[in-house]
């Protein structure tokens, strides 16, 4: 059950039609998707089950104000996750598609008891990115960088964030059922572009991150102090 999410509330932005030609780069892909080209990929309002479809609007809503930022949520078949700079819902700006398989695998796994709160992880990771595009850390993060590995550290920090955030409010949980999650892996193939962290680093990231967001501070500030943690891991200058 997503319960753990412990949140209520509308559908994040229901019944907006679509619109055509989003040809833009995936600011995020998990598994390392291929980025570019032609947008060709398919969308759903819903992921069939209604009680799940209120309790991701609810996380999103909730990640939207932290982050000050409004994305559009979909739904996509597969089992992956991305953010896109391109808006595909009107009335929106930026784009965070969840797949489905990926979703409701991540409840049948229920790892360590808490599959709602992989779920919750996995968003923040998402709407961190939509936060970087719009402001100037996308940019300022690939400086230099011969992967992504700097942008992706910068999201688990954040995502560590958000959890952070939830934990100061009451909220019961162990962010290690997140990183245990698939999306949490990390690699070792260092000089691929596609490169997202060691296992290690991206551990790292977020606990440092979740500990900004017990301390209570804003999303600005905590990005901040992730530029500095991201230097640290990596042992670079930003």
């Amino acid at each position: 059950m997503l319960a753990v999410i412990a949140l209520t509330g509308s559908l994040l932005f229901p019944g907006q039609a679509l619109a055509d030609g989003n040809a833009n780069k995936q600011l995020c892909g998990l598994f390392a998707a291929k980025m570019g080209g032609a947008d060709k990929t398919r969308y759903f309002s819903t992921t069939g089950d209604k009680i799940l479809d209120g309790q991701l609007a609810a996380e999103g809503n909730r990640l939207s104000r932290e982050f000050k930022v409004r994305p559009g949520l979909k739904i996509i078949q597969g089992n992956n996750a991305f953010a896109k700079g391109k808006t595909v819902v009107t009335g929106t700006r930026g784009t965070v598609a969840l797949g489905r398989e990926l979703l409701f695998g991540e409840l049948d796994k229920n790892r360590r008891g808490w599959g709602g709160l992989v779920i919750a992880g996995i968003m923040a990771h998402e709407f961190a990115h939509i936060y970087q595009f719009f402001n100037g850390y996308r940019d300022r993060l690939l400086k230099g960088s011969n992967t992504v590995e700097p942008l992706e550290l910068h999201a688990d920090f954040l995502a560590g964030y958000h959890l952070g955030l939830k934990r100061r409010e009451g909220s019961k949980m162990d962010i290690g059922a997140f990183m245990d999650g698939a999306y949490m892996i990390g690699d070792k193939n260092t000089h691929q572009y596609q490169h997202h962290g060691t296992p290690e680093e991206r551990r790292r990231a977020v606990r440092e991150g979740y500990r900004m967001g017990i301390q209570g501070v804003q999303v600005g500030v905590a990005a901040e102090k992730g530029v500095k943690v991201v230097g640290q891991i990596m042992k670079l200058r930003f």
